[in-house]
């Protein structure tokens, strides 16, 4: 997976890219660094490009999810397509997160 992020006005924009698998939960951590390190108000994690995305990343995602929520930071995802959409809608991910078509 690719991965970039950048940290502006109190915003942590993330853009991921290609396959999301458990290998790349050093990612997750990094953003989890930022959560704690830095004055977030919100998260954007851009999904257009990734095309894939497996069970042990949606985990990663609802743990970054309730880290976040006890700062109260949002978590909005950017854009998910194809099979990152349809697992985000079947294991009804779309009703946890800020989901910005």
């Amino acid at each position: 997976m690719e991965f970039s992020k950048n940290i502006e006005r109190g915003m942590l924009s993330v853009v991921l890219s290609g396959r999301c698998t458990f290998i790349d939960q050093q990612y997750v951590q990094q953003i989890e660094n930022d959560l704690e390190a830095n004055e977030l108000s919100n998260i954007q994690m851009d999904l257009t490009n990734l095309n894939f995305i497996d069970s042990s990343s949606l985990g990663m995602l609802i743990a970054l999810q309730n880290k976040a929520k006890t700062k109260n930071i949002d978590i909005s995802l950017l854009h998910p397509t194809g099979q990152v959409k349809r697992v985000l809608n079947i294991t009804k991910l779309d009703k946890i997160f800020t989901i910005i078509d």
